[in-house]
């Protein structure tokens, strides 16, 4: 084990890591591809054929027994597939993957759907698959199909053969029959028999559709289980509104599906919009309820669970001067919380850096930080609820004054999860649980396990008068909560932008507060304000100097301490950082720049205080390069060196240097 990795040993010259350094071992992957075509008046060929050398280590050769795969695509057609008129058609699929080959080009569901196979295809097994489909149709709108296809590797794993039939008395009505049987060689499941009858009708602004479904398959054991269905359609075209209707009753037994046991059903119902109100509205969305009801056959303790799933989006376009979009989805399913996955990346490599119990943002961290989402398994359930608004004003109209430059928009963030046992009506809007759970004296954690709810307020602008200046303020509300705490808070944000000749400047002020509320550490109140400005000179096409100053104030206090005067040279930060930058004329740039930062406030601090720096005295050299050499071979590199003392204490630490280069060749 090192540095929170843990190794293995496999062989000498086996492995992807050397013992003295976290470097991998080279690899080489060689592919390629031969791709032939016949397209005839009534026959049609295709032919696809792939090769695959991948070699895991190249400085081992005990590794390369596997290096060698193939894959191999075949599709023949004859005849023309037509219902207006007497017709024969024939087609045949043949595909090979031999082991180690990706498995890319095998979907899960067409598997599931063909070969009544949801397993997934490990690549460590050839694969071989064939069918041939042969139908005709004799008179107008009658036809009739039959097909076989076998999925095999080294034996026979599932055969399959299928019927169907078409009758089509004019334009309007259809009526189709189609019947698929799976044999079954090495499954627990032996047989499996799908039956489907549909009639539809279709109109000039409408289609509806009636659809009849059985399915039955039965073990090793004989017993057997399935489900009868119903499914309704329903299309009204002006408006591109489509519902459906699914009723399907489960049962199961040693006979046939007949007379076996009712043991559940499941009802859903789907429906989807996509309209065009106005030239300039537009609105489309769709919802999906799905109830079902498992009966015991033991007690009388049936289960019963409901999920709704509900997207609805409104779009304006700004031909009016006004734009907006609204997305609103709603969901109800297990109960879940959100975790902090930690990947090392290697010493100075990643983005965050461990510290007490939480991993948070550093530059030139240790880790990369993946938030995942965990289940709960105990069957709880939880709403989770979701409105993103985003609006922009800049009207067409000349305005008086300054009103006339300014360009408005807005973003609202609406995020929360619910306890569906205590789900109310406010709970429909996301944000209104948790606020009103916040305010109130007798908080309840358990009401919302997650919640990111904020405003932003944005105002632009940019004079007509003034063409070399711009500016932009805006300000956020916001209130989140995720695992043990939550935070309320605002920040602000002004810019000026200016612009002379070779001469370019940047002035930010920025503003943030906030509590950070939590139920397992100790609470505390986080205050920054801070000014930056940013200059930089264009000595000529290739040479940019710049340097940017910041000079901050900022405490963080835990609720005892909040009201504390504090000596102002405790509560000041500053920085320095000037640079160069050299742009190679179509072949890329090189970044060298220094950077200094004082902060007087003492001990450890959030990791959003005074710009992610620490207490104390810190120097940073920084690096960057990204130039193309010749046509084929591209450098992307970057160093860090960071020097840092703490308040009163004369020596530093031990620096840190952190170096990365990559070099790509391409052929």
């Amino acid at each position: 084990i090192q540095n929170r990795v843990v190794y293995k040993y496999i062989g000498e010259g086996q492995g992807d890591y050397t013992s003295q350094s976290e470097v991998p071992a080279p690899k080489r992957l060689t592919t390629g591809e031969l791709v032939g075509t016949l397209n005839l008046n009534m026959l049609q060929a295709t032919i696809d054929i792939a090769g695959q050398a991948y070699d895991k280590n190249l400085q081992s050769s005990k590794d390369d027994d596997d290096n060698l795969s193939s894959s191999a695509v075949v599709t023949l057609s004859g005849g023309k597939k037509r219902f207006d008129k007497p017709s024969v058609w024939v087609n045949g699929n043949y595909k090979f993957i031999s082991r180690n080959f990706d498995r890319d080009n095998i979907n899960r569901y067409e598997q599931l759907q063909q070969w009544d196979d949801s397993a997934k295809v490990e690549t460590n097994r050839e694969v071989q698959v064939w069918d041939a489909v042969a139908g005709f149709t004799p008179v107008k709108g009658v036809s009739a199909e039959v097909s076989y296809g076998q999925n095999r590797d080294s034996l026979l794993v599932t055969d399959r053969i299928s019927t169907g039939c078409r009758l089509q008395p004019g334009d309007r009505l259809l009526l189709q029959y189609n019947n698929t049987i799976f044999n079954h060689h090495r499954f627990e499941i032996r047989r499996r028999n799908r039956n489907e009858l549909s009639l539809g009708f279709t109109g000039k602004k409408q289609r509806a559709e009636v659809i009849l479904q059985e399915e039955w398959a039965y073990d090793t054991g004989g017993t057997g289980a399935g489900e009868i269905g119903t499914i309704l359609n329903y299309e009204l075209r002006p408006v591109n509104l489509m519902e459906k209707l699914t009723f399907v009753q489960h049962r199961t037994g040693d006979g046939g599906i007949l007379s076996s046991v009712d043991t559940g059903y499941t009802v859903t119902w789907e429906q989807s919009i996509d309209h065009q109100i106005f030239p300039w509205w537009r609105v489309n969305g769709s919802t999906s309820y799905l109830y079902s009801m498992s009966k015991s056959l033991l007690s009388d303790n049936d289960q019963r669970s409901s999920t709704l799933l509900m997207n609805v989006q409104s779009e304006i376009n700004p031909s009016r001067g006004f734009e907006s979009r609204v997305q609103y989805t709603l969901s109800s399913e297990k109960r879940s919380d959100f975790i902090q996955v930690p990947i090392y990346a290697g010493k100075g490599l990643g983005t965050h850096v461990y510290v007490d119990s939480e991993y948070v943002p550093s530059v030139n961290g240790d880790w990369y930080i993946q938030q995942k989402e965990v289940y709960d398994t105990t069957g709880l359930s939880i709403r989770k609820a979701c409105l993103d608004l985003n609006w922009k004003a800049d009207p067409q109209k000349k305005l008086k004054g300054i009103l006339n430059d300014l360009v408005w928009s807005g973003t609202l963030r609406l995020d929360e999860h619910v306890d569906n046992r205590i789900a109310m009506k406010r709970s429909w809007l996301p944000g209104l649980v948790t606020i009103k759970n916040y305010s109130s004296k007798t908080k309840n954690e358990y009401l919302s396990s997650y919640a990111d709810l904020s405003y932003r307020q944005g105002i632009e602008w940019v004079p007509e008068e003034f063409k070399n200046w711009s500016g932009n303020l805006s300000g956020t509300v916001f209130l989140k909560k995720i695992r043990s705490y939550q935070e309320p808070g605002f920040e602000g944000f002004l810019q000026i932008d200016a612009q002379k000749k070779k001469f370019f400047s940047v002035n930010e002020l920025h503003y943030s507060y906030l509590f950070h509320d939590d139920s397992l550490m100790q609470d505390y109140y986080i205050r920054d304000v801070y000014t930056m400005s940013t200059q930089r000179y264009s000595l000529n096409k290739s040479i940019e100097f710049y340097l940017k100053e910041c000079l901050g104030w900022a405490r963080q206090d835990d609720p005892e301490r909040y009201h504390q005067k504090l000596s102002l040279d405790s509560c000041l930060y500053a920085q320095i950082h000037p640079g160069v930058l050299f742009k190679i004329k179509d072949r890329g740039r090189i970044d060298g720049s220094y950077e200094m930062s004082l902060v007087t406030i003492p001990g450890e601090t959030d990791y959003r205080i005074a710009r992610g720096f620490a207490s104390g005295l810190t120097h940073v050299l920084g690096l960057t390069v990204d130039i193309q050499i010749g046509s084929h071979i591209s450098i992307v590199g970057s160093y860090r060196g960071e020097f840092h003392r703490l308040l009163g204490v004369k020596d530093y630490r031990k620096s840190e240097h952190v170096a990365n280069i990559e070099m790509k060749a391409f052929l």
